[in-house]
């Protein structure tokens, strides 16, 4: 009995034996003739320039040739969007140990000339390894430093930085009740350091007690002219005064414009003026004098700590202004509490810092440096002796086309 044929048997009958020929044979038409090119039935797609059509039209990648798609209509800006897949998230770390980089400076006795000068731990330029492009805002989650700024510092002159807090004269006017002497002035000038003010008599042996340096430094002028110069703080009122029972004396205090009272030490002290003299006084029964002499009393309460918190400065991203007596002003990215002490690390983070500390930019922004300068609250850049700080940044840097034109709009 035969067996019906195979499937491939029936497409043998229909197809050749290897289809790889069948584009290879002839085939035929049933118009065989084609009509013949008539010029004028093509004319319409004649090309007006023929130049013009082998010219190079230029980098499809360059702005002006990438089709930008339409914004997105929705008003409510960013929040319809998925943050984390088009809007994307950096965080950097940047150490002042690493920063490497010098500033131009101005040199202040060359009459404006410039100069490179070694950068300032407090005051430096850092460079990324990329630019980052497109940013929408940064913000600083992580901040650490040093807390070994001084506050009492004498003003370098040549990069001046500086308070002019180390320095007063005291003036001796004669014996007590004499006339006719002439007057011989006294300059002191302290060390740069950070200094406490406590009372000598009731805290015996406290290094760097302010009353104690600067009455050594008088009771050792001219000889020990100035031998039993007490300078001591009444402990109910926090107030110092000076008091010596030989001799009349007048204290100045520098003119400086770093304390709201201009006084350089005379702040620190308690003083609000330049110039004081001694006035005769007599035993009192407070414990405010212990003898008579001749007194000058402060105004008002000392101020040792003088900075409860510092500024840091970023580019020119201003998120907080500082306001002055005089309508001035000047601006910073962050204010800073202090809550160490000195010489100690003082870290930042939500609870010790209340203040907003991200910047949103108005357009999309590139950002291929960064240049930080940590400030006290006059302005002035924080003499840090050396020692750095370390700042953690987010950076969110949108991806998408779309919202970077929405963003353009916003």
């Amino acid at each position: 009995m035969a067996q019906p044929p195979t499937y491939q048997e029936l497409l043998a009958e229909v197809f050749e034996e290897n289809a790889k020929n069948v584009l290879v044979y002839q085939q035929e038409f049933e118009h065989e003739d084609a009509e013949p090119y008539e010029e004028e039935d093509y004319s319409d797609n004649e090309l007006e320039d023929k130049d013009e059509f082998n010219k190079f039209p230029g980098a499809r990648g360059k702005p002006e040739n990438v089709i930008k798609p339409k914004p997105k209509s929705d008003p409510s800006g960013k929040t319809s969007y998925n943050i984390d897949k088009h809007i994307r998230t950096y965080a950097i770390n940047i150490d002042g140990r690493f920063r490497g980089s010098i500033l131009l400076q101005t040199a202040p006795s060359c009459s404006g000339q410039t100069t490179f000068m070694g950068t300032n731990s407090a005051n430096f330029a850092f460079n990324p390894s990329r630019q980052y492009k497109n940013i929408h805002s940064i913000r600083v989650t992580s901040f650490e430093f040093y807390n070994s700024f001084y506050t009492y510092s004498s003003i370098n002159p040549i990069t001046g930085i500086g308070r002019g807090n180390t320095t007063l004269t005291i003036t001796d006017l004669g014996p007590t009740s004499s006339t006719g002497f002439t007057p011989v002035s006294y300059p002191i000038t302290l060390e740069d350091g950070n200094y406490v003010i406590v009372d000598p008599i009731t805290n015996p042996g406290i290094p760097h007690n302010l009353l104690a340096v600067l009455q050594t430094h008088i009771q050792s002028l001219g000889g020990g002219v100035f031998s039993d110069m007490e300078i001591l703080l009444n402990s109910y009122s926090n107030i110092v005064f000076f008091n010596s029972v030989a001799r009349q004396y007048r204290l100045d205090f520098p003119k400086t414009a770093d304390n709201p009272n201009g006084n350089g030490i005379g702040y620190n002290l308690g003083f609000y003026g330049t110039s004081y003299t001694s006035v005769a006084t007599t035993p009192a029964p407070s414990p405010f004098f212990s003898i008579a002499g001749n007194a000058i009393i402060a105004e008002t309460i000392y101020d040792s700590v003088e900075d409860t918190y510092i500024y840091l400065k970023i580019n020119d991203y201003e998120i907080i202004k500082h306001l002055n007596s005089d309508q001035t002003e000047f601006g910073a990215f962050m204010k800073i509490p202090l809550t160490s002490p000195k010489n100690a690390i003082q870290f930042m983070n939500s609870t010790t810092n209340t203040a907003a500390r991200e910047y949103f930019f108005p357009q999309p922004t590139n950002i291929s440096s960064f240049l930080f300068e940590m400030t006290d609250a006059y302005g002035k850049t924080l003499q840090m002796n050396g020692s750095t700080f370390s700042v953690t940044l987010e950076i969110q840097e949108i991806l998408q086309s779309d919202i970077y034109e929405k963003m353009l709009e916003l």
